[in-house]
């Protein structure tokens, strides 16, 4: 029998846990690993696993004590993670908020992703999630529904390139009604939700009110139970939200966000998912090209990516990757003879 092992923690929101879960245990059994997860509440996923999902996966909580143990854990900067199922450690031990697959770069990885998909499609939600998916749809949904997914949240903070869309999904909205002309529009949003790390509310756009203005009676919401992802009820709001997305046949989502793509993720309906700069980050831009920075980090990027990719992806990239990489120093820095 087998020792090798595959442990996994991602501390972020439900999405991104989804994604270092599922890829993670489908990669831990073509490699011939057991595999954990660790599955901690957090500010931004107060759910536990089990509160979520039937399907038995190995997704613990483990005891805060090892906390203490968890500065082995590899951690890579987004965009460079290795080819996983080629390393030959016994035990794997990986913090990670993205996929642990790369099919792009590893052709190996390509059949990894089909079973993940696989696997994504399979995962029941708890019963009394369902029984909430199956009530909502039985009463509010049309013979052909378009998904909208607005992110909002903190996205208004730290994805001020993509988060003003309203116009343009209203624009994608709009040319998939000439599609169907009798669909109904299902809308998930967190337009008003309260930021995780403060504790504040985030200004309203009023993401719900103009889209019932401009579509009528064909517009339907879920009501939350509360828009505060440190309460569990907020993560099983959102995934009966994500399982109504998927039952879809159209949809429109936001770019960059994880919500969105496991919305779509494995499906092959029609999707475009918008973004637009907010007012006040075209004026950061302007004074980063201004002073020459932009075109600096656009360089950069095409060295590293091969690729013409956006400003705002690649400094996050190497802020993120600095952030990473001081920490790192700072975990393994002596300290002095005494102290």
């Amino acid at each position: 029998m087998s020792t090798r092992t595959l442990t996994v923690y991602a501390p972020e929101g439900l999405c991104n846990r989804l994604r270092v879960l599922l890829s993670g245990a489908v990669l831990a059994q073509a490699s011939a690993r057991a595999f954990e997860m660790i599955w901690n509440p957090s500010t931004s996923c107060a759910c536990l696993y089990p509160d979520l999902f039937e399907t038995e996966l190995p997704a613990r909580a483990a005891p805060v004590a090892d906390a203490d143990a968890w500065h082995d854990f590899r951690r890579y900067p987004p965009g460079k993670i290795p080819d996983l199922l080629a390393d030959a450690s016994e035990h794997l031990r990986v913090q990670h908020f993205d996929w642990l697959i790369s099919p792009q770069q590893y052709p190996a990885h390509r059949a990894l992703d089909v079973r993940t998909q696989k696997l994504w499609n399979e995962m029941q939600p708890i019963a009394s999630v369902r029984a909430r998916i199956s009530a909502f749809q039985n009463n509010a949904f049309r013979s052909t529904m378009i998904g909208v997914h607005l992110r909002r949240g903190d996205f208004l903070v730290a994805r001020e390139d993509v988060v003003d869309n309203l116009k343009s999904a209203c624009d994608a909205v709009d040319a998939f009604l000439e599609r169907a002309p009798d669909a109904g529009i299902l809308l998930c949003t967190d337009d008003g939700a309260v930021n995780p790390v403060t504790g504040e509310s985030a200004p309203a756009q009023g993401v719900r009110a103009v889209f019932r203005q401009r579509y009528g009676a064909r517009v339907v919401s879920p009501v939350a139970t509360t828009l505060d992802r440190r309460d569990p009820r907020a993560i099983q709001d959102a995934l009966a939200e994500l399982r109504l997305l998927r039952a879809t046949q159209f949809f429109v989502g936001t770019q960059m966000s994880t919500f969105s793509e496991f919305a779509v993720y494995g499906r092959t309906i029609p999707a475009v998912m918008t973004g637009g700069m907010t007012a006040k980050y075209q004026k950061k831009l302007r004074l980063y090209k201004g002073t020459g920075i932009y075109y600096i980090v656009r360089a950069l990027g095409r060295i590293e990516f091969g690729a013409n990719v956006p400003y705002d992806y690649v400094a996050r990239q190497y802020i993120m990757r600095r952030n990473w990489l001081r920490e790192k120093i700072l975990r393994h820095k002596p300290t002095a003879r005494g102290h």
